[in-house]
């Protein structure tokens, strides 16, 4: 995989200008609420991500930077305020950020205001760039009120699994069993599953089995124990399981990719952080993926150390 050893980024969200270097295999970032913790995965997520359409939208989309837009053949279509990528937040001819990382290969990502042709209705169009010359992907027309349509979240908010290395995006949501099931049927019948199984253990040391099954509609998740003689639900052991089960299934999703984790200590009690931590360095080093991470918590920190 290409893994990066630094990150440069300027005007991009809360950062004028940043410079991250020395990045290993496994990365911990620790910071005060509203410091930039998840406006740097987002960064890392955007330039690693260069060959993808949906560049950003899954970010915007999850933080409430969007609205609904109302179309017959995409009923889940929105549009996303764009503004908020930009340093200052403002709008007009010459704004720009970039996002640069090296490493075994060199990864750039960078978006432009430029004034648009007549009929584009706000003046203003965006540009996207990705290195090349010239651009490959057209501009964009910006909505006069700074939006951009983006189309059916549906196509974005897991597209980051499809690339060429994978990218994936854990947040501090609690995902459903309907989130989980796509990535288990890729997991099913292959090593991958013991892992699982491996990382309920952190939690139950007697889990013997998992499995998830269903549709979206109706996914349900059980978890069988040594000795008993039925399953009962993911749901009985708590927060902490989801969020183990969500580490692990985005773990193996990442193969010799990057995996990005927003608070990882969420939903887990501060014993069972070295286990944790234990688990996400030996798969991430088992699988080559190169793993950011941050934490608002001190117990956290001393866990990984």
């Amino acid at each position: 995989m290409a893994r990066l050893a630094t990150v440069d980024i300027e005007n991009f969200r809360c950062f004028q200008k940043l410079t991250v270097k020395g990045l290993t295999r496994v990365n911990l970032f620790v910071g005060r609420n509203n410091s930039g913790k998840t406006a740097f995965l987002e960064a890392v997520e955007a330039v690693v991500s260069e060959d993808s359409p949906f560049v950003l939208y899954r970010a915007s989309l999850e933080r409430g930077e969007s609205r609904p837009i109302h179309k017959r053949d995409e009923p889940d279509a929105v549009a996303i305020d764009i503004r908020r990528w930009f340093h200052g937040h403002r709008l007009e001819p010459g704004t720009s950020f970039s996002c640069k990382a090296t490493g075994e290969r060199p990864f750039v990502l960078s978006r432009a205001i430029e004034k648009a042709v007549p009929l584009f209705p706000s003046g203003l169009m965006l540009t996207l760039d990705r290195g090349a010359s010239p651009p490959v992907i057209p501009p964009l027309p910006v909505m006069p009120d700074g939006f951009l349509g983006a189309g059916s979240s549906a196509r974005f908010v897991d597209y980051g699994t499809v690339l060429h290395p994978p990218v994936g995006f854990v947040t501090t949501r609690r995902l459903s069993t309907a989130d989980l099931l796509p990535m288990w049927s890729k997991l099913v019948l292959t090593p991958s599953e013991a892992d699982v199984v491996t990382a309920l253990r952190t939690l139950e040391p007697t889990v013997e089995r998992f499995a998830l099954t269903g549709s979206n509609g109706d996914a349900s998740a059980q978890v069988l124990f040594q000795g008993a003689q039925e399953p009962v639900p993911l749901g009985s052991l708590g927060e902490g399981a989801t969020r183990m089960l969500t580490l692990a299934l985005s773990l193996a999703t990442a193969r010799g990719g990057f995996l990005l984790i927003d608070e990882i200590e969420t939903g887990l009690h501060y014993t069972a952080h070295r286990d944790t931590w234990r688990m996400v360095i030996e798969t991430a080093k088992r699988l080559d993926v190169q793993v950011f991470a941050t934490t608002h918590s001190k117990d956290c920190l001393e866990a990984i150390a």
